[in-house]
């Protein structure tokens, strides 16, 4: 008869070693920190992990035993934060206590918090408070005697040899934890983390001093001849190349690695698009360029931005005046061949049953050239893929903004690849930047929307700049652009046409704010609610009355969006969704026939797809449209429907994916990158919280070409602009940063 397996509270792993060795002191302050850990956004598990790692030697006395698992334990937390070490101090010096000292401070403080029964709705005094306190107080005395002492590099490489398999004469392929670096930059790391960065480096570097045919006329001149245009307005305008941008897609075609950034409104879709009409006129065909972002919407809007461009070369106003150059024929072809722009994942045709990527160095990609749009949000991991992936002969394209949100997974590799880089990388004059990647950079900073006729898009670009500038010690040029206020009265009225940027009164209530904007922006106008309650489709798709339908509503939704640090709390995406889920079935539904209870979806809500779905190739990110769609007479089914890249549509049964969707009328500022919205509101949280920083406000900002609008009763956003999202990698080493 088989037993039922007993289950721990505080978690197996922590019982199995509690059981196998003496509980100490030490095993009092780790219990304690795992039980307050969660509310910094800490994965407790991290602590026992640590403790596995050091525990493995019995030799360690109680000392030594904290002391080594404290620092793992920060390891640990810094690559669960998207670092790849934690430095040292030099050699012969103590181990560095920044990054130490400050997680200390951090779990001190709230162990003191919780032992207390402060800062929550529910406080109250938890049954171990007395151990909370002890615990805080061990921290506390470490941290006055400072935890740089806690152990030398000397003692810690002692420590580490120690539980090392392999110097354990066990045969493992790789070291769980090392110290690297030269003697002045110390760190420690994980083996798996230092080996990606250096075979990233290594084929960086390699692809580096590969040269390329510059005897080839690069066709820049003809395409600098017939512009594209753009809509300003009232008019179709030229869209003209500066010296940065005509000098960065000539770089591009030129060279085997090209890296692009630049803010809002700099020209980085320009730049795609003059690439795109250099390289078919130097001889690469459409189908050998692949087109490449990390999410599935950043991948349909390069696509999408790009094929819109292309089309404005009709736009050419001498056209309609008599004989007009007609479009250059490799244009022509772009316009009809441009190819599909895909998802990282499926360019490298990943397999999640394998956990592997079928394109590698043994099997590279085909393509010429590979250009990669949003290139900050490109992880360690993939990028070490992506670069793996390269053929022989293959030229890479980075473009992005280095200056968003770093990626969700480790590293920074894109901001690491121009970091040093100056504003023209390729001028003649200055000295030669450290960073050997550097000679491959170009940063975009003119932006035309500090055009005098935008002067929304204009407010918006200088609140960005200022987050960017902001420092603790002067936050005041970040106040003066949130100097205007909207009153709870004139909510309305501001709503109605909103510009640049705008703060909330401090009174003003989030329900009543939430209730203006369902009016302004997700109610339908006459013009933009489908004439027929559900969509046809055929066996050919939608026909083009229906498909124009669908477009208006997928338009209608993208106009606006409501950003949010985080899903959870009352401030968080998925509460005021909600909200306005209940809000849109009050406005939508037959008050004959409602039932009780709202749907978990209503026909055209916009849905945001939650994770990655490779056999219905729909992936974390993605938005569609929930709807009603009928097929050859038989009766209207609930389905969501997607935009493919190459301007058709997916089709999926609602019910089929129902548990991988969340409502897209709020959203997290992360999963907001690689879209671009009208207006934006930016709801803060009632209190700080360990992610708010520079990056994270910049890239919610930035989402935006007309107008912010800011809900920040806490005053908590110029505090968030002051503070800097620091990562720790060892890629800059590796490319030469530090000379």
């Amino acid at each position: 008869m088989s037993s039922t397996p007993v289950l721990f509270p505080s978690g197996t792993l922590r019982h199995k070693y509690d059981q196998a060795s003496k509980v100490d002191s030490t095993d009092a302050v780790l219990s304690a920190i795992a039980q307050v850990s969660g509310k910094l956004y800490i994965d407790p598990t991290l602590v026992w992990t640590a403790k596995y790692l050091v525990s493995t030697e019995a030799a360690l006395d109680a000392d030594d035993r904290l002391g080594l698992t404290l620092i793992v334990f920060a390891l640990l937390v810094s690559i669960s934060e998207g670092s790849t070490r934690v430095p040292l101090a030099p050699e012969g010096a103590e181990t560095d206590a920044s990054y130490l000292n400050t997680l200390l401070g951090r779990l001190h403080d709230l162990l003191q918090q919780v032992a207390r029964g402060e800062g929550s709705a529910e406080a109250a005094i938890p049954p171990n408070a007395e151990q909370l306190l002890s615990a805080a107080k061990e921290i506390a005395a470490i941290r006055g005697s400072n935890p740089g002492q806690l152990l030398s590099n000397e003692q810690l490489a002692t420590l580490l040899a120690r539980v090392d398999p392999m110097a354990r004469g066990e045969e493992i392929p790789y070291r769980p934890l090392l110290i690297c670096g030269p003697p002045e930059r110390r760190a420690l790391t994980s083996e798996r983390m230092l080996r990606k960065e250096d075979a990233l480096a290594e084929r960086l570097m390699k692809l580096s001093r590969k040269s390329v045919d510059t005897n080839v006329d690069d066709g820049l001149d003809e395409v600098a001849n017939y512009p594209t245009y753009f809509w300003n307005g009232g008019d179709w305008q030229e869209q003209r190349l500066n010296p940065a941008q005509a000098q960065a897609a000539q770089f591009a075609t030129r060279s085997r690695l090209a890296f692009v950034t630049g803010g809002p409104g700099t020209g980085k879709t320009t730049i795609i698009v003059t690439i795109l009409r250099q390289l078919v006129r130097m001889g690469v065909k459409p189908g050998d360029i692949a087109l490449a972002a990390p999410t599935g919407k950043a991948a349909y809007r390069m696509r999408e931005s790009a094929l819109e461009q292309l089309n404005s070369l009709d736009k050419n106003p001498l056209r309609a005046d008599g004989p007009a150059p007609a479009v250059p024929l490799k244009d022509l072809e772009l316009q009809h061949y441009l190819p599909e722009a895909r998802t990282l994942h499926r360019l490298l045709e990943y397999s999640p049953g394998r956990d592997i990527f079928r394109r590698n160095k043994k099997n590279p990609l085909e393509a010429k050239v590979v250009i990669c749009d949003e290139a900050s949000m490109i992880d360690l991991d993939m990028m070490h893929a992506l670069v793996d992936a390269l053929g022989e002969e293959t030229r890479l394209i980075l473009v992005g903004d280095a200056d968003q949100l770093p990626p969700v997974g480790g590293g920074q590799p894109f901001r690491d690849l121009i970091e040093g880089a100056p504003t023209h990388a390729l001028a003649a004059d200055g000295p030669a930047p450290k960073n050997v990647m550097s000679a491959f950079t170009t940063r975009l900073e003119h932006s035309y929307r500090m055009d005098a006729n935008d002067q929304g898009g204009k407010r918006i670009l200088e609140l960005a700049r200022a987050v960017l500038a902001c420092t603790e010690a002067n936050t005041a040029s970040v106040q003066t652009h949130l100097e205007s206020m909207v009153s709870a009265e004139n909510l309305n009225a501001y709503l109605a046409r909103p510009e640049g940027v705008a703060q909330l009164e401090e009174d003003a209530k989030l329900d009543a704010f939430l209730s203006a904007w369902f009016e302004h922006f997700v109610v339908f106008q006459e013009d933009e609610m489908p004439a027929r309650a559900e969509f046809e489709r055929g066996e050919d798709g939608f026909d083009a009355a229906t498909t124009e339908a669908i477009e208006r509503v997928f338009e209608h939704h993208a106009r606006a969006r409501i950003l949010c640090l985080t899903q959870v709390s009352k401030t968080g995406a998925r509460a005021i969704n909600k909200t306005l889920h209940k809000r849109f079935f009050e406005t939508y539904s037959d008050p004959d026939r409602r039932p009780k209870n709202a749907p978990k979806f209503m026909h055209l809500e916009p849905v945001m797809v939650t994770q990655n779905n490779y056999d219905l190739n729909i992936f974390n990110g993605d938005i569609g449209l929930v709807a009603k769609v009928s097929r050859s007479g038989k009766n209207a089914r609930r389905k969501v429907i997607f935009p493919r890249s190459d301007g058709g549509w997916r089709v999926i049964s609602l019910a089929q994916i129902s548990g991988q969707l969340e409502h897209a009328f709020a959203t997290s500022v992360h999963k907001s990158q690689g879209s671009e919205f009208k207006h934006i509101a930016l709801v803060m949280p009632p209190e700080t919280m360990s992610l708010l920083s520079k990056e994270l406000l910049y890239t919610a900002v930035t989402r935006a070409s007309k107008s912010v609008t800011l809900l920040d009763p806490a005053g908590l956003f110029a505090r968030g602009a002051a503070t800097s999202m620091v990562r720790h990698t060892g890629l800059p080493e590796r490319l030469g940063v530090y000379g």
